[in-house]
């Protein structure tokens, strides 16, 4: 894909995924995606003017922005169905 302005990627384990490394030597990458395989989180990393990039960690109730595509992820929508739920049936994901 010829240069990129947004990449995105599943996280299965705890450390970021050595892609990212790769990717951030992109010049128009202008974001990176995870998504977390584990627990609803997504994890959109933002390059800053300077070069830096910065961490956004959006759970539960909250949207991820993705600027660099004009558009935001609803996080509840983007899980919904991909864990199961409370034996009552009623709160967040069990946990694993």
């Amino acid at each position: 894909m010829p240069d990129p302005c947004a990449r995105s990627a599943l996280r299965s384990g705890g450390v970021p995924t050595p892609l990212f490394a790769q990717y951030r030597t992109v010049p128009s990458l202008e974001e990176y995606m995870l998504a977390s395989q584990k627990a609803p989180r997504i994890e959109v990393f933002t390059r800053q003017p300077d070069g830096a990039w910065l961490l956004r960690i959006h759970g539960p109730g909250e949207r991820a922005e993705l600027s660099s595509l004009g558009c935001a992820l609803d996080v509840d929508r983007v899980y919904l169905d991909a864990f199961e739920q409370s034996a009552a049936g009623d709160g967040p994901p069990a946990a694993p």
